[in-house]
């Protein structure tokens, strides 16, 4: 899980149960989108405070690079095995 969604969905306790940040980058123009899944109404008037508050911290502290490349080697390991079951059938 990424850093921003570990926080917003294990920390803040069901603030949210996913989180996608991507870009788009063009030539004159870059848009960052975030899109939150699932956000109980108890938690909307705050959301946008927790999320600016998770993405300092982050910046603060840094990226844990050792646990991103635990979760993308898990990622591909996942990934290679979907495939292999997949072409067993043929």
């Amino acid at each position: 899980m990424r850093p921003v969604g570990s926080y917003m969905t294990v920390v803040l306790t069901g603030c949210s149960t996913y989180i996608y940040i991507g870009v788009e980058l063009r030539a004159t123009l870059s848009d960052l989108m975030i899109y939150v899944g699932s956000v109980p109404t108890e938690h909307l008037d705050t959301f946008d405070a927790k999320l600016h508050e998770s993405l300092r911290r982050i910046v603060k502290e840094g990226v844990d690079l050792n646990r991103m490349k635990m979760v993308l080697d898990r990622d591909e390991r996942q990934v290679f095995f979907r495939f292999m079951a997949l072409f067993q059938h043929f």
